[in-house]
């Protein structure tokens, strides 16, 4: 894997989407498709309490009524959150909770895998009402070069 954010997102929602005939899921600026399904975000920055993702998925269903987007992921490592844009050029909101550990080391590279997630209350709205909050989502996969 090179470095960057694996995601899932949620296997329900993507088959929800793709059940759609006129569907459409576009993928760009820097996010790409896994071959065993879900997304791929590459590595674009760190801080001491963040990392920075660049890619945008988007998601359209039925006409436009259904229209999520996942734009620039951040992990705010301190409060255990995964930052989105939910349009290209919108303020970073969260989407769901996240569980971090202490990252697996190796060869230069700090990884998490599985790490569990769950919807945050405030983005119920953005899967247009269909999960409750703490809905368990995809678990995700970080792979970052070593900060020390």
């Amino acid at each position: 894997m090179e470095t960057g954010l694996a995601w899932g997102v949620k296997a329900s929602f993507l088959r929800y989407v793709a059940s759609d005939t006129t569907s459409e899921t576009v993928i760009a600026d820097g996010a790409g498709e896994l071959a065993g399904g879900g997304f791929f975000f590459t590595t674009d920055g760190a801080t001491g309490t963040s990392l920075s993702f660049r890619g945008i998925v988007s998601f359209r269903a039925h006409g436009g009524l259904l229209s999520v987007v996942i734009a620039d992921p951040v992990i705010d490592l301190d409060a255990g959150v995964l930052l989105v844009r939910v349009d290209a050029q919108g303020a970073l909101r969260p989407l769901v909770d996240i569980e971090l550990s202490a990252p697996a080391r190796s060869a230069g590279f700090d990884l998490w895998q599985g790490v569990p997630t769950a919807l945050r209350a405030e983005s119920v709205e953005a899967f247009g009402d269909v999960y409750a909050p703490g809905t368990v989502f995809d678990p995700l996969t970080i792979r970052v070069a070593s900060a020390g």
